[in-house]
């Protein structure tokens, strides 16, 4: 028996997607008690960690002017912008008693002009089977899963990690940097610098380690003639913020490792706004539409899908009216345009309707149920309204809708003997059939599944015909 087809929360691949970038994960891993506050700060025989103080550096005033000189020279050329390849590796080791695991990502691509665009892919795997391209443009992010024609804006105020980012947050919250000298790395001179860094600043694009306490230590290495950043690593341990908790309630700590190469500096390079689907109407109603159709005319619909497809329904006008005549009125008014196919179960049946794409959305009305004995789910292809069953002894029948990948006859709104189901006991599934899928079922076989982690694909437009 299905439950809440319409309200069950399904996240989309947005939030996904985005959840794996940053990390936001609880996964635990083990170690040694001893070993985990042994690790819990950087050598302090070789750098101070002044909580207070964010350029502390030698106790030696040449020494020190130099460091800032240089340092000074670094945000110079971050703020002037340079392009340059980044090859960007994460690996957070979360630990808590004698659980242990690792919470991997790579990250490669370009970095604009400006310092600030960039356009790449994420790997989550190593292997390759689980990637998520990225572009930033003007602090918008965008993201679709490889091989997909969709991209999505994430919400403003969301960010991710990634080269330009890293570089900026690591340099504007360096804790007692040191110049060290001269030294050679990835094949060329450079110059060296120490240091530490708050792993909490990080917390904006690395969930996991928000609130988090202690510091990592800081390598980096530059170009000695244009202030370049060539290389930079962060290695440490610390301890996990409050919002990070282990079942047993003991403290988690993380290993932090992360390192930034980068090459190919002044190479020429382009970010875009990737194109995007239309965007979900924000149109609200608080009644169900007034009858518009014919039933003496015979009605279906094209659901054009954004990036190529199309399925065609036959409405089932004549047996359920009601029903037909409100997904007319949804199509007419360009409801559906931009509405992911938010919720897809291979074998049993896709969902869409909800232009907030969680599965609680609606038109902000509810009408009555409709059923039919010639309209059941008896066939991939059936076209039926989701609902969230009987409440306050009303239908919750709004926009949303699925078309089954099988027969699922537990659906139906009538038993086998054509009597009705009682719809309103709990866990009863009433859902209103109202057309058929009369070509295109192989774009319904091939929609994306939301919760493998694919970007949901989106209905471009439907279109209304009659005769």
């Amino acid at each position: 028996v299905i439950k809440n087809m319409r309200n069950e929360n399904v996240k989309s691949v947005k939030t996904l997607s985005l959840g794996i970038i940053l990390l936001g994960l609880l996964i635990l891993i083990s170690c040694s008690e001893n070993d985990m506050t042994q690790s819990n700060s950087i050598d302090k025989d070789s750098i101070e960690i002044s909580e207070s103080s964010n350029a502390k550096t030698s106790n030696s005033p040449i020494k020190q002017n130099e460091t800032n000189v240089i340092l000074e020279r670094i945000s110079n050329a971050i703020k002037g912008g340079y392009s340059y390849e980044g090859d960007l590796f994460m690996n957070m080791i979360v630990t808590y008693g004698e659980y242990t695991q690792e919470l991997p990502l790579n990250m490669k691509g370009d970095v604009s002009p400006n310092g600030n665009d960039f356009s790449g892919i994420v790997d989550m795997t190593g292997d390759g089977t689980a990637l998520i391209n990225v572009r930033i443009v003007s602090d918008k992010i965008y993201l679709n899963t490889n091989g997909s024609v969709v991209w999505e804006e994430i919400p403003e105020g969301q960010k991710i990690i990634s080269p330009p980012g890293l570089t900026t947050t690591v340099i504007e919250n360096l804790l007692a940097p040191e110049y060290v000298g001269t030294t050679i790395k990835n094949d060329q001179d450079a110059g060296y610098i120490t240091g530490a860094v708050s792993p909490s600043y990080l917390g904006d694009f690395v969930d996991i380690l928000k609130d988090s306490n202690g510091n990592v230590g800081v390598d980096i290495y530059i170009d000695p003639i244009t202030s370049h950043i060539i290389s930079l690593t962060l290695t440490g341990s610390v301890k996990a913020g409050p919002q990070v908790q282990s079942p047993t309630g003991e403290d988690v700590y993380i290993e932090v490792n992360l390192s930034l190469d980068a090459s190919n500096f002044g190479k020429a390079v382009s970010v875009g706004i990737p194109q995007l689907p239309p965007k979900p109407s924000e149109i609200q109603s608080s009644q169900p539409p007034v009858m518009i159709i014919d039933q003496n005319k015979d009605y279906s619909a094209k659901i054009f899908m954004y990036g190529g497809g199309v399925m065609v329904i036959d409405l089932l006008e004549k047996k359920a009216p009601i029903t037909v005549n409100n997904f007319v009125h949804l199509a007419e008014k360009e409801f559906y345009n931009g509405v992911t196919f938010h919720r897809v179960i291979p074998g049993f049946m896709a969902q869409t309707g909800d232009p907030t794409g969680t599965g609680s959305g609606g038109p902000g009305y509810e009408f009555q149920n409709e059923f039919h004995v010639d309209a059941r789910h008896d066939s991939e292809g059936v076209v039926s309204m989701a609902n969230a069953g009987i409440q306050n002894g009303k239908a919750t029948n709004g926009s949303q809708f699925f078309i089954t990948y099988e027969a699922a006859s537990r659906l139906d709104g009538l038993n086998e003997d054509d009597s009705k189901k009682d719809c309103t006991v709990s866990g009863t599934s009433c859902h209103s059939v109202f057309g058929k899928v009369t070509q295109g079922m192989d774009v319904l076989r091939g929609l994306a599944v939301p919760s493998q982690g694919m970007t949901p694909d989106v209905i471009d437009k439907i279109l209304i015909y009659s005769e």
